[in-house]
This record gives structure tokens, sequence and C-alpha cells, in this order.
């Protein structure tokens, strides 16, 4: 009989199974804990990566999280999880600093369950391995209160003898007393550097760090020991002298970090490359400030694709005329001692900068370098270039050659992907370019056979006449079969209404995408939507898609389903103009508001209910409650004001409150959409009076403060949006001076 460890007493009794985590029943934690005792170090590992995964997830804590507490303390005094026991403590400190409680009705039950242990994870501030007694500290500072903790921190201050122990210590004293921690701060910086002493960079780098969060004057101990400092510490320095001492100065520093990397380690030169990313994401200034030191650091070969990566953010006016020509020496391949990949960067670069070279280049290097046309057609549309229309029509030539035999990529997921995708940016290229791309007809004739949608968007786009090109576009309309049959079979007939005006087709193609069978509620919004090309028909589609409306069963979690429902309903209504379908699955659909991942759902919801008009009328409780949420706000608030012109929330202190409601957004949302649908609102509201001062006020301080809104993905585009949106808010001020 296998002796259970001692750590584990009590771990039967614990009834797992009606206990959930992050991922359901905690049924599998029982193992877990077992395997960080069964002296196996892989096992052990893989066991703590498993709870970081499910009894804390992503900064969440769970019911199941509570009762393995004292397991896992137990575990890591014992020593039972080896040289997993720092893991384990960071695990601990993690759970006890969790602010998102899940399914627990006490917010500090979890913290509390760490805190009863506080006594026993002191013990290991003794221990003989620093990163031990560094992570038993942070536990402590996480489940302690200041005033127990700050005298342990002291003690572990005096007793600490190397540099990277001490550095913790006062890493933890930063979160407990800033004053405190600057004090001790103070002494290291004034002692001098001792760059034989393994850790002195870091330590002293901390103590900067400590200096600058206590609101302490920047001087030159604190300017030396940044610059000779690196990794995330000096993100954090570069961060806290942002909020602290104002942008410029975190910028001048970052600029003369950045001339020191021509000759620093490539691991040192990378992080000031970041950190200049992470300024230039976060502030408007940053951007024409960094763009001199990053351009200079172009001709470091190793570093020149997460130069021009960052550049790319700063957009062609403000990088100017010198840099852009040395990217596009770098997009030409000028620089054979460049890493692998840097010419795609460039040419990528130079793509979103939307610059006339661009396909010219891209003619040049389409066989070698496909992969190029991933960012390439979400970008400003391609200006023509005969040159690349012949390069694209001999690619498509190529891809259509090799369609049906072997890949050796076969078992690459990623290669799958890509030689699924090209075909269609190089399509929608040439659909960009209409009637001048008329040439490649033959090849967009051939690639109905391999991408049939994509390719019959393109024909009509380019007016492809040929009696080829029509018959194949008439055969895939008829009877595409395999799992696209829907969109194609739609795609082409769309294609012949366009270059024929014969509807018959399409007619076709949308009873088949309303009849066949399809589990994917997509086919079925595809097919509505192409409905509504078709008044001539509705005595003919009404009754289908009525028919496939009510076999989409309702209540449903599906968010596909709740859009093609949607897409139904809209179409009804515009084949009848009767709205009663649609605002029925409207209703249906508003009621998702706050249930997670469905904010963008609703906004759809909110957008038809704003078309419809008055006639969605009794739709306002149901997008009053998605005022709630601030991806769906500014629609709801469009909405209601559409449905109910006259309506409460056009006038009064229910005006006054939807115009903070907006304001909300703005802040609280990662997505550049809803803040800017939050200022269409707010122009709506000041055709009604004046904004009320506190709005007007706020407004003001978004328009001038350096700081950018959040940011959820990094590219110039959202960069872009974030200064339109500086603009519209001034122009909103100017005409609301209030």
């Amino acid at each position: 009989m296998t002796v259970e460890h001692s750590a584990l007493a009590g771990l039967d009794e614990v009834a797992w199974d009606s206990l959930e985590h992050a991922y359901g029943p905690a049924t599998d934690v029982p193992e877990l804990l077992r395997a960080l005792v069964s002296g196996d170090e892989e096992q052990a590992a893989e066991a703590v990566y498993e709870l970081y995964g499910t009894i804390w997830h992503q900064g969440s804590v769970y019911p199941a999280t509570i009762p393995a507490v004292p397991f896992l303390v137990r575990i890591a005094v014992s020593g039972a999880a080896g040289a997993q026991t720092p893991e384990l403590l960071g695990l601990l400190a993690d759970i006890a600093s969790s602010s998102d409680p899940r399914g627990v009705e006490d917010r500090d039950a979890v913290r509390s369950a760490v805190g009863a242990h506080t006594e026993t994870i002191a013990g290991l501030l003794e221990h003989p391995d620093a990163p031990t007694r560094a992570a038993a500290l942070f536990v402590l500072v996480h489940a302690s209160s200041p005033s127990r903790i700050r005298p342990l921190i002291l003690q572990r201050w005096d007793a600490e003898t190397e540099a990277l122990p001490r550095a913790e210590v006062l890493r933890a004293m930063m979160r407990v007393d800033s004053e405190t921690a600057a004090v001790l701060a103070g002494g290291v910086l004034s002692a001098g550097a001792s760059g034989d002493l393994p850790g002195d960079a870091v330590l002293r780098l901390s103590a900067a760090l400590a200096w600058i969060r206590a609101g302490r004057a920047m001087d030159e101990r604190v300017r030396d020991a940044a610059l000779n400092g690196e990794g995330e510490l000096f993100d954090q320095f570069i961060t806290a002298l942002a909020e602290h001492q104002g942008t410029h100065s975190a910028i001048e520093l970052l600029a003369e970090a950045l001339d020191r990397s021509h000759e620093a380690p490539i691991e040192v030169a990378e992080q000031y490359v970041s950190t200049a990313r992470f300024l230039i994401v976060n502030y408007r200034s940053a951007p024409a400030l960094l763009a001199e030191p990053l351009a200079r650091l172009l001709d470091r070969p190793d570093l020149a694709r997460r130069v021009i990566a960052v550049l790319e953010l700063i957009g062609p006016d403000a990088v100017g005329p010198a840099t852009r020509d040395r990217v596009a020496a770098l997009a030409a391949g000028a620089d054979g001692d460049a890493d692998d990949g840097v010419d795609d960067e460039a040419l990528a670069c130079l793509t979103r900068w939307n610059d006339p070279i661009v396909p010219s280049l891209l003619a040049r290097a389409l066989g070698d370098h496909p992969q190029i046309f991933n960012g390439v057609t979400e970008a400003t549309p391609l200006p023509f270039d005969a040159d690349l229309l012949t390069a694209i029509r001999h690619r498509l030539a190529e891809i259509c050659d090799a369609a049906h035999e072997p890949s050796p990529d076969a078992g690459n997921l990623f290669a799958a992907v890509q030689n699924r995708n090209e075909p269609i940016h190089l399509a929608k290229i040439l659909t960009s370019w209409g009637s001048s791309a008329n040439p490649a007809e033959p090849e967009l004739t051939r690639l109905l056979a391999v991408r049939p949608a994509v390719a019959a968007k393109a024909l009509a786009a380019i007016g492809a006449r040929s009696l080829e090109a029509m018959a194949m576009l008439r055969r895939v309309a008829a009877t595409a079969d395999d799992g696209d049959a829907i969109r194609a079979r739609l795609a082409a007939a769309q294609a012949i209404r366009v270059l024929t005006q014969d509807t018959d087709p399409l007619v076709a193609a949308v009873h088949f995408g309303l009849t066949a069978e399809s589990k994917n509620p997509d086919d079925r919004a595809a097919a509505a939507e192409a409905a509504t090309e078709l008044p001539e028909h509705t005595d003919l589609l009404a009754p289908l898609l009525l028919q496939v409306l009510d076999g989409i069963p309702v209540p449903t979690p599906s968010l596909p389903a709740h859009q093609a429902r949607m897409k139904l309903g809209h179409a009804l209504w515009l084949l009848t103009g009767r709205p009663e379908s649609l605002i029925d699955v409207l209703r249906g659909t508003l009621d998702l508001a706050g249930e997670m991942f469905t904010a963008w759902t609703v906004v759809t919801a909110a957008d038809l209910a704003a078309e419809l008009g008055p006639a969605a009328r009794e739709l306002a409780p149901a997008l009053e409650a998605a005022l709630a949420e601030p991806v769906s706000c500014a629609a709801a608030a469009q909405a209601l004001l559409a449905v109910d012109p006259e309506g409460p929330w056009a006038s009064g202190a229910r005006r006054e409150e939807l115009a903070d409601r907006l304001l909300g957004t703005f802040e609280a949302t990662n997505s550049p959409v809803p803040r800017s649908r939050a200022v269409d609102v707010l122009q709506i509201l000041a055709g009604h009076g004046p904004l009320p001062a506190t709005v007007a006020a706020k407004l003001r301080t978004y328009a001038e403060q350096d700081e950018r809104f959040p940011i959820g993905v990094q590219d110039l585009e959202h960069l872009r949006a974030d200064e339109e949106l500086r603009s519209r808010i001034r122009a909103l001020l100017s005409i609301n001076p209030s």
C-alpha cells in the first residue's frame, strides 16, 4: 500500500468533484497535488503548470482554489516539491493577489485562505535557497498587512548580503511602503556601482525604480543605474518615469539608451527597441521623438528587422525621407548582411505606409516571398501596376497548376493556411483594380476551381466577358458541392448577376443555400444576405427565409446562430417591409447583453434596431440594458435615440446620464470602434444642446493628454485611429465650447 505524503493529509476528504476551477469540476486537483510530491522533477513542473491554468487562470481564482491552498502551503514548506518550491510559492502569491474571484461569494476568502498560513510561510524566509526566500517574501507581501510584513522585509534587507536577493527584498518593499523603499534605494545608489559583483546592475536598477516610484527627482545616480540596467526591469523603470516625471523624461532617457545600442549585446538592444515600441503605442509624443534614434539602428544588421517593425508604427511622415529610403533599400535586398526576413519586414512596412514603390517591389518579390501578402490586402489598396499584374497572373497560374498535385507541405498546418490564403490575397488585389485587371481573366477563371468564392468576386469586378469565364461561373453556381458549396454557388451566381443581369442562377443559389443540408449557420446567413438582392422574388424567398429562421432553435448559446437569425430577419424585413420577425430576433439577441463574448453580436443587434427606427421602440428596455457593456454602449445609445428620437434619452437628466455612460467607454475598452461611435452619439446629443460641463471637461482632457487610449492591436492602423479620434474630439469641442 502506498503511503500518502504527510503534506497531503486529508486530501481525499475534500469533495473535489463538487468544486469548480477554470475548466469545470476540480476532479484533477488531487492528482496534480500528488504529482508535486512525487519526487519526479518533470511531473512536479507539469503539475505547477496545470495548477496555473486551473485553480488560478489568467488572474482569476475559483471555489476549488480555497481548499487547495493548505495543501500547497504544506508542500512548499516541507520542500516536497523540490526545485519547484519557488514556483509553487509564486502560485500562492498570485492566488493571494487575485482580484477576480469567480464563483466565490466572499471576495476576500481566497486571500484570507493564504493569509491563514503566513506564520508558517514566514519560516521560509530563513531558507538556504535565495529564490525560495524571495518567493516566500512575496507571498507574505500579498497575504499579510503592510504593518505585519514591513518589519520582516527590513529584517531580510539587513540579512541579505548578495545583490540579487537584496533586489528582490527592495522590490517587495516597493509594494508595501514606497517611502521606505526610496530610503533603502538611496543607500544603494549612493554606494556606487560594483560592476564585478553578480547582480549589482539589477540591484541598482531596482533602486532607481524604487526612487522614481516614490516620486523622487531623477539625478545622475538614477540615470547611470538605469542606463546600465536591462531586461523587464528597464521596461518598468521607463514606465514609472513616464508616469511620475512625464513622457519626455522617459523618451529622453530611452533615446540615449538606443544610441548606446549600436555596440550593445543583441538581447540588450532588442530590449531597448521593445521599450521604444511600448512608448510609441502608449504616448502620442513618442513617435516623433524616437524616430531618429530608431532609424540610426537600421545599420545594425541583426537588429534591423525589429527596428523596422517599430518604425512602421511611427509612419512615413514622422520618420522622414531618409529613413523611408533606407527601408526601401532593405526591402529591395540592398543589405546582404541583414538577417533573413528583413526584406519581407521592410516590404510589409512600406505597404502599410502606402508607399508608391510597393507595387514594383512586390512584382519582383512575388515568386520568392508570397507570404508578404498576408498583410498587403489589409492595408490601403495597392495602386495598379502592370508589372505586378503580370507577376500575379504568373503566380496564380502556378497555384492552379499545383492545386491537384501532392503538397510537399502535407501535415504542416502553417503552410496549409499560407497556401490557402495566398490566392485569396492575390484575387483581392485584382478585385481592387477593377477593369484594369481584366487581362487576368484566364487565371481567375482557372482559380474558380481552387478558390471559387474569391475568384468569382474578382471576375465580376474586372468585368469578365469571355465564354469560358461565363461557362465556368454557371457551372460553379449550379454544381459546386464541396464543403464551401453554398458560398461558392452564391458568389458565382452573384457574379453572373453583375455581369449579365441574369438573376435566375442567384435565385437557384439562394434556394440551395436555404434548403441544402448544413450545420453551419454562416451558410444560412450568406444565403439570407444574397436574398436581399432579389426583391422581385419575394413571394418565393420570404416563406423559405421564415422557415429557416423558425428552424434555428432559440434560446441558443451559439453566436453564429444569432448572427444567422439576424441576417434572416433583416432579409425578411427588407423584402416584405414587415419588421415583426426581425424585432423578435433582435429581442432575443439583445438579451445576451453582459454575457461573455457577446458584446459585438449585441452591437449588430443594436445597429439593426437603429435601422428599424421607431418601429423598434419596444426594444428600448433591452437596448438600455446593453448600455452597461462598454463595447455595445455606443451602439445601444445610438439605437435608443433612433427608436425613440423624442424620448427621455434625448433630453434632461437621462441625456446627461447617457453622455456619462458614453465617456466610460473611452477607457473601458481597447478597441477604437466603440470610442469612435461614442463620439458619433455625443455629436447627436450636442445637436440637442450643449454637452454637460463635466463631459466637455473630460473630453478636453482626452484631447490634450499625451497618453493614448488603450489599444488592443498594436499596429499603424490603430495608432492612426487614436489620432483621428483625438481630432474628432477636438472638432466636437469646437462646436460645443461649454
